[in-house]
């Protein structure tokens, strides 16, 4: 101990030792069951990645040539690390073609078609609600990936629709001075006074777009048609992939990379040209609390060469010989070989 002139005391080789220490905090510990079905949901998407992939191979069936093919017929397979399924919902996805019912009808009512042909390949994402109770799907964070490029399932809009009845045969001078503002409040239409003793009235609903949408239990809810390859194509592919006349598809490949007519290219998730997927925030409450996700990615694993294409259908090479009738459920896309 120190002692100094103006009476301070400085204690050395001591800390002042507190009597008060926090407690320790044991980790939360997860149930048996919870591992339990964590491993479950594991296996199971494990298990319908492999199918899935599984379906997805297919060969060429026709004769084979060493001529340069006209069209490309590519599947897609799940990429490993995908999460397709959990124990409350399961994405799955389908091809866009001309002979599906009312979505290929909306589908078709939006883009450039040729003869009935399709001339873009589209991909629909549905949800199915395993469970007992509503799942919520917060559309706002949810996406559509074409390579590493993001499209938001949800875009702000709003939808007005006016409606209104009117009585007298002059002009509305009332109205027309409040819309502008001229001895009225701005924007006003309700009950104007017609300059001949008629009168104006009219109604306006507006529907604004949901963030936060439901599925009940049970039940599947498919997300809005999304085009894999959009006008900006070349941006997110790269230059081999464009778009000519009526917006067809076309892979520009190199001389050394042409694909003949029965020729199969392969490729991994790693080297594949074309991949999308998409990002599923969901919640089994309506405020999005405690969010889950569900991420699936794909990519073109196989590309073949056809003589024959879908010109007036979208199967020229079904009904051809050259691929298998499974082809028309399997998720592909059709594209033109060369400019």
């Amino acid at each position: 101990m120190i002692k100094y002139q103006d009476g301070r005391k400085e204690i050395i080789g001591e800390e002042k030792k507190s009597s008060w220490a926090p407690a320790l905090q044991e980790p939360i510990k997860s149930s048996k069951s919870d591992e339990s079905e964590n491993v479950a949901d594991n296996e199971a998407n494990k298990q319908k990645i492999e199918a899935f992939n599984q379906t997805q191979q297919i060969s060429y069936i026709g004769s084979r040539k060493k001529k340069k093919a006209k069209f490309i017929y590519g599947l897609f397979n799940v990429k490993s690390d995908s999460k397709l399924e959990d124990k409350n919902v399961e994405i799955s996805v389908i091809t866009v073609r001309a002979n599906e019912a009312e979505t290929s009808r909306a589908y078709l009512s939006h883009v450039h078609t040729r003869g009935g042909t399709p001339t873009h390949n589209g991909i629909v994402v549905s949800v199915k609600n395993k469970t007992d109770k509503t799942i919520y799907l917060d559309l706002g964070n949810t996406f559509f990936m074409r390579n590493n490029s993001p499209s938001p399932y949800y875009i702000p809009s709003a939808t007005q629709i006016t409606s209104g009845t009117s009585t007298g045969a002059s002009v509305n001078m009332g109205a027309v001075a409040n819309a502008l503002g001229v001895g009225g409040t701005i924007g006003t239409l309700a009950n104007g006074v017609n300059v001949g003793g008629g009168t104006l009235n009219s109604s306006s609903t507006i529907t604004y777009a949901q963030r936060v949408i439901p599925v009940p239990a049970h039940s599947t809810k498919e997300l809005d048609l999304q085009l894999l390859f959009p006008e900006n194509l070349t941006k997110i592919y790269g230059s081999k992939f464009i778009h000519q006349t009526n917006h067809r598809l076309h892979c520009l490949f190199d001389k050394e990379e042409i694909i003949k007519i029965g020729e199969e290219r392969l490729f991994t998730e790693t080297d594949s040209p074309i991949q999308w997927g998409v990002h599923l925030i969901y919640d089994t409450s309506e405020n999005i609390t405690s969010p889950k996700k569900l991420s699936a990615s794909f990519y073109v694993s196989k590309m073949i060469g056809c003589k024959y294409s879908m010109m007036h259908s979208f199967d020229g090479a079904i009904t051809k010989g050259q691929l298998p009738e499974i082809y028309r459920d399997l998720v592909s896309f059709v594209a033109w070989q060369g400019r």
